[in-house]
């Protein structure tokens, strides 16, 4: 009986297709393999190297990734992923063929820095560095302040001397990059736009760096401000202060959180959240909400409302509201309304009315009325103006001015000037009195 069981425990995985249970890295049992040569594999271990070289790293230690033996992704419940990683690494200053073996495991989290745990065997390789070390520190000490720009020039060409600030600020700028490093986020250092050393009363050596990091995915080049605090028999300080990249906002807003099963998805830092099912939108921080189905649209903030479908639309705080198909349009405060179709347009505190069909103006306050249009007969008034135009007869009178016109006759008066002219007849005349 206990053999059978032995069995159905060490064999039942295996047939069904799940990971194999092993204790090298005290793995939990919902722990699952991933293939080594996977991108979130090599992410994860190249978080590790970073922090490898922050922690242990010099300007003659500066590790690499080798090769990743083993990958494990252990998914944590509104938390992250953590992986749990074998590989290698090796110095890019020592000799080629030389590999040190780490064991690592690396927390992404959803809302903070990743979190590290590592192990390597490097005392053989720590060995030879420290004389190297010491031998620059020293030299560092002795000659001038470094002031350096470019670091590689346009063509990658570093100068020799400079060799070693560059790799320092390789180990340093590791600090940075395994801060800043996610999951699909990927760094590099690519050059150093400027570097000078201060003075120091300690022993410490101080550098102040402004470097360019390489982002992937974006393709973004990040600009970042560190102060480096090196001695070589203490632990390396680092304070950096990076400029946000362009695509950095985006590409967080694009980072989501989806609740299965309850149908609610949320977008981190847009502040925008969707209730799947019930056709609710709700977009925070604008002041907008939209109802889908029942084609109704709220805008808050700006007191605009629409509602679709109905053809009626408010726009609070404005006072203005249209009512589509009906023709009527009000706008509350300016005391105008419209009412399509009728002809009808009041324009309240301006004193002004307008009635179409009717053919009837009243301009209050300004001292004009038109009092009758009945066409056909064509009497017109304009009081306060002067002016009278009798259609149908052809006569027009503009009192205060003397000049009456009489169409049809082709005859013009203009009293004052003393002038007349004769259409028609090809007379014209000048008469001066």
């Amino acid at each position: 009986m206990y053999l059978a069981l032995s069995f159905v425990i060490c064999f039942l995985p295996s047939l069904y297709g799940m990971p194999k249970i092993t204790n090298h890295f005290n793995l939990p049992i919902t722990a699952r393999e991933i293939p080594a040569e996977a991108r979130l594999a090599q992410q994860a271990a190249s978080v590790a190297v970073h922090y490898l070289n922050y922690h242990h790293g010099s300007p003659t230690r500066v590790y690499e990734l080798h090769k990743v033996k083993k990958a494990y992704i252990e998914v944590i419940l509104n938390t992250g992923h953590k992986y749990h990683l074998e590989f290698e690494v090796k110095n890019q200053e020592g000799p080629s063929h030389v590999t040190i073996n780490c064991a690592a495991n690396v927390l992404f989290q959803k809302k903070k820095n990743s979190n590290t745990a590592l192990k390597c065997n490097m005392k053989d390789d720590m060995k030879g560095s420290f004389e190297k070390d010491n031998k620059l520190y020293l030299n560092l000490q002795q000659k001038h302040l470094v002031v350096g720009y470019s670091i590689p020039d346009n063509y990658g060409f570093i100068h020799p001397d400079m060799m070693p600030i560059w790799l320092l600020a390789k180990v340093s700028a590791s600090y940075i990059i395994w801060k800043k490093s996610t999951e699909v986020m990927k760094y590099n250092m690519v050059q150093i736009q400027k570097v000078n050393q201060q003075i120091r009363k300690d022993k410490f050596l101080r550098f102040i760096y402004t470097i360019l990091l390489h982002e992937l995915p974006t393709q973004e080049t990040v600009t970042c401000f560190m102060w480096v605090k090196w001695h070589p028999k203490k632990s390396m300080t680092v304070k950096y202060f990076c400029l946000p990249s362009l695509s950095e906002s985006s590409f967080n807003a694009l980072e989501s959180e989806r609740f299965e099963g309850s149908g609610l998805e949320r977008f981190e830092g847009s502040g925008l959240e969707r209730f799947e099912g019930s056709g609710l939108e709700r977009f925070e921080g604008s002041g907008l909400e939209r109802f889908e189905g029942s084609g109704l649209e709220r805008f808050e903030g700006s007191g605009l409302e629409r509602f679709e479908g109905s053809g009626l639309e408010r726009f609070e705080g404005s006072g203005l509201e249209r009512t589509e198909g009906l023709g009527l349009e009000r706008f509350e405060g300016s005391g105008l309304e419209r009412t399509e179709g009728s002809g009808l347009e009041r324009f309240e505190g301006s004193g002004l009315e307008r009635t179409e069909e009717s053919g009837l103006q009243r301009f209050k306050g300004l001292g004009l009325e038109r009092l009758e249009r009945t066409e056909g007969s064509g009497p017109e008034k304009f009081e306060g103006s002067g002016p009278e135009r009798f259609e149908g007869s052809g006569l027009e009178r503009f009192e205060g001015s003397g000049l009456e016109r009489t169409k049809g006759l082709g005859s013009e008066k203009f009293e004052k000037s003393g002038s007349e002219r004769i259409e028609g007849s090809a007379m014209e005349g000048l008469l001066i009195n």
